[in-house]
């Protein structure tokens, strides 16, 4: 197949063009608003969101909270377990390979966890312990999922404790606690 020298420069001025239009788009997408036009921003928008849409922002703050949670379950005798993190192995299975599902068990973790603190930001200024409110749709969703963990892993219980820490990555001494007791 013979193509000739303006056929060439043509087809490598279309691909030139796709590429920085993509990039521009892509900027103009993920930067902060107040660096983006609205014209400019809804335009990217049109492009970008229907197919390259990850909801996440170019710039974001790092998290200034480490947030653990923690488990406790009453076995059939009555005979509390130690304290675990059930989401650990998952954890250690997504660092080593990062194409399994544990990603979204450890993505919904951090989301519900986070929502927790926020919903209890102003009782954490009067005081560091709390007992949490087990009517919060936050909380159900926790105990939801901590379920749903101890079915997989086919430990029976009558109760669970849940114990979610907040601490400051600043300063790891300011410690935050919310305290969860319930049956099945």
């Amino acid at each position: 197949m013979n193509i000739n020298k303006n056929t060439k420069f043509l087809i490598a001025l279309v691909l030139i063009t796709f590429v920085v239009f993509h990039i521009t788009c892509t900027l103009l997408f993920t930067l902060p608003d107040k660096f983006v036009s609205k014209p400019l921003r809804d335009f990217s928008f049109s492009y970008m969101y229907p197919i390259f849409n990850q909801g996440w922002a170019l710039f974001a703050m790092p998290p200034h909270i480490n947030k653990e949670l923690w488990i406790s379950y009453q076995n059939k005798n009555g005979k509390w377990s130690k304290w675990i993190q059930p989401f650990s192995e998952n954890l250690k299975r997504h660092q080593k390979f990062r194409i399994t599902g544990d990603s979204k068990i450890l993505l919904a973790e951090s989301s519900i966890l986070h929502y927790l603190e926020k919903e209890n930001f102003l009782q954490f200024k009067i005081a560091e312990e709390l007992k949490g409110d087990t009517n919060s749709v936050y909380y159900l969703a926790l105990k939801y999922a901590v379920c749903q963990h101890l079915k997989i892993e086919k430990i029976e219980y009558k109760k669970i404790q849940i114990r979610v820490l907040f601490r400051e990555y600043s300063n790891p001494q300011i410690t935050k606690t919310l305290h969860y007791s319930s049956k099945k």
